[in-house]
């Protein structure tokens, strides 16, 4: 009874090593083939009484894990078959695609003809109608002259709004400047006028004495 007990706590490892070589290594076979020896020894030894309960017992115990253990992997092969025909149909159907040619062209393009050039090409002379940022602020020579005659060299700014107050300061300042020169003229032409008077008013009375 030694035997069969030796046999039967085997026989678990046995199968895993027989999976593991695979189908077409022929050890599954010789698994199936010792195991099914192994199960008529167990039992004609029961039939005939000289077999104890508790390699019975084991006897059970084996089975059921063989039984497992053989299921599981008999779906894993029925899995791995099932995945591996659905590649190949994928794989199929993706060649006829390709040998029946390219997908219909873009609506674009469609109707263009050879050489047609339908965008703007690389490194063209072409140059935009806008540039592609603002153009920096400049400032007239004329008016920078008044700005910096007026608040010096470190009042000058190229913001909108510091250009904007300097015009219109420097405009104020050359307002005032005009406005009293002309003053100053007509100042000069009153004091001209009053001496011409006096010299033609004494030249008289020089003539009446005479």
């Amino acid at each position: 009874m030694s035997t069969i007990r030796d046999r039967l706590q085997a026989a678990e490892e046995e199968l895993l090593l027989a999976v593991n070589a695979g189908n077409n290594s022929g050890a599954l076979q010789r698994f199936d083939e010792r195991w099914s020896a192994l199960q008529a020894e167990v039992l004609a030894a029961s039939q005939a009484g000289t077999i104890d309960a508790d390699t019975i017992q084991l006897a059970q115990a084996v089975s059921g894990r063989v039984a497992i253990i053989a299921q599981a992997f008999i779906d894993l092969d029925e899995t791995a078959e099932r995945l591996g025909q659905q590649l190949a149909r994928k794989v199929d159907r993706i060649v006829n695609q390709a040998t029946q040619g390219p997908p219909g062209l873009p609506s674009r393009l469609r109707g263009a003809a050879p050489g047609m050039n339908l965008g703007p090409q690389a490194g063209s002379s072409q140059a935009p109608a806008q540039p592609p940022y603002p153009a920096p602020y400049h400032i007239p020579p004329t008016l920078q002259s008044s700005i910096q005659a007026t608040y010096g060299t470190s009042g000058m700014s190229t913001a909108p709004g510091s250009l904007a107050q300097s015009s219109s300061t420097a405009g104020g300042t050359a307002a005032t400047s005009a406005s009293g020169s002309a003053n100053a003229a007509r100042q000069d032409e009153g004091a001209s006028n009053a001496t011409e008077g006096s010299r033609k008013s004494k030249s008289k009375k020089g003539k009446g004495n005479a």
